[in-house]
């Protein structure tokens, strides 16, 4: 948290400067500049492949500290621009509110009734439970338009760091492995357990899973009994999304992921529990055979309809090559030029499939 928050801090002097020279090189439409140079985010508390320290719960505790921490942070700099703002209520509330329930989820939940005391207090309607920061952020920008040169310079930093890291310290970064997704899924498919992911038939499968797929309701109760590892970590997502931070986008990596059917697995998981709009499906390709097999998952991949359609809505196409991990199966200087090759490959699979027109993470 003391990393991100100094990045933060000199993001944020950053983006001043850029506000001062807006201001001098277009004096009549600098109050419209949205600058936005960097997001941070961070897979600590999130990533549960392999751990047993960390449950479900912890990665909640973890997000309500980080709201809890980031309110502090918006609201001193609000105070500091000015001590009466009208919107320092609405963020102390909301920073006692978020420091309630991570109290809550701080405590020791090995008892289900504390577990459902801590999970009941959380979902319940607060007036304090902001969930998002686009009303305040969206009131700072209008604030700027009229205020004195200085004055709006600040503001519209302090809106640029609300559009960033929303309210959390910044964005999560969940991880599962693939094989935790191929046994999550086997569940569904109770008729189809040894069907071969790697197999034109798991594709067609998965097609008509994903066609006929109508999000479920989630709650805590779901994410105590739930048993697969995999699903808890989108159960968790859903719960993030809809009781801390309805905004602020999630990363889901994939680690060892070798077949597209794997990333059409998380997607179909993202769409049961209604929350594919905000989810990052991010394959990871770290040893020799992904990087050099990558080329030909994406082409796979970037074919289907369900996973275009899912790409051109949240705008990107997201994949991740683990560098260290790389460098460790190939050696540092080979890993750079597989990886440079497989970012060649995915801008061709994405102009070749009619996603020119998204980004690429």
């Amino acid at each position: 948290m003391a990393a991100i928050a100094n990045a933060q801090d000199a993001r944020d002097r950053i983006v001043g400067e850029l506000c001062e020279e807006a201001r001098r090189r277009w004096p009549g439409e600098w109050r419209r500049f949205r600058p936005l140079p960097f997001r941070f985010a961070t897979w600590v508390g999130y990533d549960m492949d392999g751990r047993t320290d960390i449950g479900w719960h912890t990665s909640i505790g973890f997000r309500l500290a980080e709201k809890a921490d980031r309110l502090a942070r918006y609201a001193a700099a609000l105070e500091a621009i000015d001590t009466g703002h009208p919107l320092l209520d609405t963020l102390r509330s909301a920073l006692l509110y978020a420091q309630g329930r991570a109290a809550d989820f701080a405590a020791d939940l090995s008892d289900p009734a504390a577990l459902s005391q801590a999970a009941n207090r959380l979902t319940a309607d607060d007036p304090a439970k902001l969930l998002s920061l686009g009303p305040l952020f969206e009131s700072l920008q209008h604030e700027a338009e009229d205020a004195e040169d200085g004055r709006a310079c600040r503001l519209l930093t302090l809106a640029a760091a609300m559009r960033a890291d929303g309210l959390g310290m910044g964005g999560v970064h969940f991880r599962v492995n693939a094989k935790q997704l191929h046994n999550a899924l086997r569940q569904h498919l109770p008729e189809r357990e040894d069907l071969d992911l790697a197999s034109k038939g798991a594709i067609s499968a998965l097609r008509d899973l994903l066609a006929g797929t109508q999000p479920l309701r989630a709650n805590f109760a779901a994410l105590a009994i739930e048993s697969s590892t995999a699903v808890r970590q989108f159960l968790a997502m859903a719960e993030i999304l809809k009781h801390i931070d309805a905004d602020a986008p999630i990363r889901m990596l994939i680690a060892e992921c070798e077949q597209p059917a794997t990333v059409l697995i998380a997607l179909y998981f993202a769409r049961l529990f209604g929350i594919a709009d905000q989810v990052d499906v991010s394959p990871l390709f770290e040893t020799e055979s992904a990087l050099e097999n990558g080329g030909r998952l994406l082409d796979a991949l970037l074919k289907e309809d369900a996973y275009r359609s899912y790409a051109r809505a949240r705008g990107r196409v997201a994949i991740q090559t683990g560098f260290s991990d790389a460098g460790r199966f190939l050696g540092q200087i080979p890993a750079s030029l597989a990886i440079e090759r497989l970012q060649g490959r995915l801008a061709e699979a994405m102009a070749k499939n009619g996603l020119s027109d998204v980004a690429a993470l």
